[in-house]
């Protein structure tokens, strides 16, 4: 594949795409923009679910931050390690609710991670 070859509408560069015989093999996601469903309610439905993706990926990753700090406070010994313990619960909580994680596999986090702020402390 050129550099700068159209594709379905969309101009591609090596970085997004390589070519392996004839199927296209993706190496970032910046490839996900690339359309090929003809069908209108496919399209627009691969628009919610890329839309979707973005939403629970900030929220996946405010749930990881807020339990690596609440880890951490807990392991040096902070003041607030009981403030971090629940704002990181508070954020499995809405996870949870948002659909992003299921409900036991919050409370299993949310287990896991008092068991390990308590023998940390």
């Amino acid at each position: 594949m050129r550099v700068g070859q159209e594709i379905v509408g969309e101009v591609l560069d090596l970085k997004t795409a390589t070519v392996l015989g004839s199927v296209y093999q993706t190496t970032n996601t910046a490839y996900r923009g690339l359309t090929v469903a003809n069908i209108k309610s496919q399209i627009k439905r691969n628009k919610q679910n890329e839309v979707a993706r973005v939403r629970n990926k900030a929220v996946s990753s405010e749930m990881k931050t807020r339990v690596k700090a609440a880890e951490a406070a807990a392991l040096a010994g902070d003041d607030d390690r009981a403030e971090r313990l629940t704002a990181a619960i508070k954020i499995i909580d809405k996870a949870a609710t948002k659909g992003v994680i299921h409900k036991r596999n919050a409370a299993n986090k949310k287990s896991r991670l008092v068991k390990r702020v308590a023998k940390a402390e």
